[in-house]
């Protein structure tokens, strides 16, 4: 499943000039099995991809990206939806115990 997703990925990357510059199909597979990033599918196969990525302190929406001729469709509001769930559910992605209280609007900064 990971070389089907490094393999739509890379096509992606070379198809999309706006997305970050493409590795070698080895290298992303390798960087998936480490960070898999979120995909969306249908029987037809991959939809979408999301990634998150760490930076400092802070979590990034690093990259949406989905197949050209279903776009327009809400797709990418559902890889940002499961990019979103997966960071507020997840207590290490934002470096906070599972006992601690999250405060999503940023009232205390």
């Amino acid at each position: 499943m990971v070389e089907e997703e490094a393999t739509w990925l890379l096509r992606m990357q070379y198809e999309n000039l706006d997305l970050r510059k493409p590795k070698k199909l080895n290298k992303l597979i390798l960087q998936l099995k480490t960070h898999p990033g979120i995909f969306i599918r249908n029987k037809g196969g991959i939809l979408g991809h999301a990634n998150l990525q760490r930076i400092g302190g802070v979590i990034e929406l690093h990259t949406v990206v989905v197949e050209p001729e279903l776009q327009g469709e809400g797709h990418s509001h559902k890889l940002i939806y499961s990019a979103w769930e997966r960071w507020r559910q997840d207590p290490i992605l934002h470096g906070k115990l599972l006992e601690s209280k999250i405060d999503f609007l940023c009232q205390n900064l």
